[in-house]
């Protein structure tokens, strides 16, 4: 969070903390530092995420998960605002990685597969996007109803197949952000993957997630 308030002066923007009642910390430190958190009675990655969004008064939304940091931010506001200039441009997605200085070279084969073919799919205009950082218009995101709270995962991509539907969603290839890789070194990329697979074609096929719960690994 502290990555953001250092460019309070130079951008336009508002941080919002969408918090599904977590117990770890996370929303005493974030009223702490002067961010405005909204807090839901249930817990849901869509349920916190549609709360932050329908308090939010900007034109473009960036949804970024607690554990995930921006490399150069600075960078990666003038991006997004210079992408979402064409208005045909209604969603964006980049690249996730874990941080070189910690990444193993699981870690990078892994995660560059994951965003060629994220980058591959848009380009289809079928619409991708993962869930660790996802850019997107606004009115775009109240028309299509925003996350569905139904879904427990793969609510990333179920969103962006239907916004993919209304207009144009574009992979900024020369952005980047990193994710924890926390769940990966904890449960293994084969069980992660398999998880992925699996919800995502539950979802496809039934509108329900594989999972019943997508359990927080800590």
């Amino acid at each position: 969070m502290s990555q953001f308030e250092e460019l309070k002066n130079k951008f336009d923007y508002e941080m919002i903390l969408g918090d599904s009642s977590s117990t770890d910390g996370t929303i005493e430190y974030a009223r702490g530092k002067g961010i405005k958190v909204e807090v839901t009675p249930e817990r849901g990655i869509s349920l916190g995420r549609n709360t932050g969004a329908k308090n939010a008064k900007g034109d473009v939304l960036i949804f970024i998960d607690a554990a995930v940091t921006v490399p150069d931010v600075e960078f990666f506001f003038q991006r997004v605002i210079e992408v979402f200039e064409d208005e045909k441009i209604i969603a964006a997605t980049t690249n996730v990685r874990v941080d070189p200085k910690i990444a193993l070279v699981k870690d990078k084969v892994i995660h560059e597969i994951i965003n060629y073919i994220v980058r591959f799919v848009n380009l289809l205009g079928l619409g991708a996007g993962k869930g660790e950082c996802q850019m997107i218009r606004a009115s775009a995101f109240r028309k299509v109803g925003g996350y569905d709270e139904k879904i427990v995962a793969a609510e990333d991509n179920e969103l962006y197949r239907r916004l993919a539907k209304i207009g144009k969603i574009v992979f900024i290839k020369d952005l980047q952000v990193y994710d924890d890789p926390i769940r990966y070194r904890k449960l293994g990329y084969p069980r992660v993957i398999s998880q992925w697979i699996m919800n995502q074609i539950s979802v496809i096929f039934t509108g329900k997630a594989y999972s019943k719960v997508w359990k927080r690994i800590d």
